[in-house]
């Protein structure tokens, strides 16, 4: 995600953010949240748990620290397809793409490659990040990671 029209605007902040995940740089996303941020992702669900809710900086941060080190992630990246700002929130519609362990979905292989479209929310105040919500496109998740499984079995 280029940064170079990463200006002072609430838009310019949120795009900090996804650079901040993309790079796994904890002391950026660190930086960028407000001590009492609050990270959602509802669509969690589809992993038959619960919605993701983490309601302060310190825990925002652990989770996407331990998610990176728990699922080998590398290669992250987001292709920002459409952005806007509207009602003090910043919207972006981006194009996920990573790499993974696939020992961590159950494949016997050192890496996989996932992608999917996700939609990110986010909401700045004070030139501070106070809530994040993400929207995954988990179904396409699975849909790879079944195609593998299912390779794998007729292997």
């Amino acid at each position: 995600m280029p940064l170079a029209d990463a200006g002072h605007s609430d838009l310019a902040l949120a795009k900090k953010w996804v650079h901040a995940v993309e790079s796994r740089d904890w002391e950026l996303m660190n930086s960028l949240l407000s001590a009492s941020a609050i990270y959602e992702d509802p669509t969690m669900v589809y992993f038959d748990t619960d919605a993701v809710l983490l309601q302060n900086r310190e825990a925002i941060v652990d989770f996407w620290r331990q998610s990176s080190i728990d699922s080998g992630a590398q290669n992250i990246s987001y292709q920002i397809e459409s952005c806007f700002e509207s009602g003090g929130v910043s919207v972006l519609n981006m194009q996920l793409s990573l790499d993974v362990s696939g020992s961590y979905w159950g494949i016997a292989k050192d890496r996989i490659h996932l992608t999917g479209k996700q939609t990110t929310c986010i909401t700045v105040v004070d030139d501070l990040i106070v809530h994040v919500v993400d929207y995954v496109e988990y179904a396409r998740v699975f849909d790879v990671v079944n195609e593998l499984r299912a390779a794998e079995i007729h292997d």
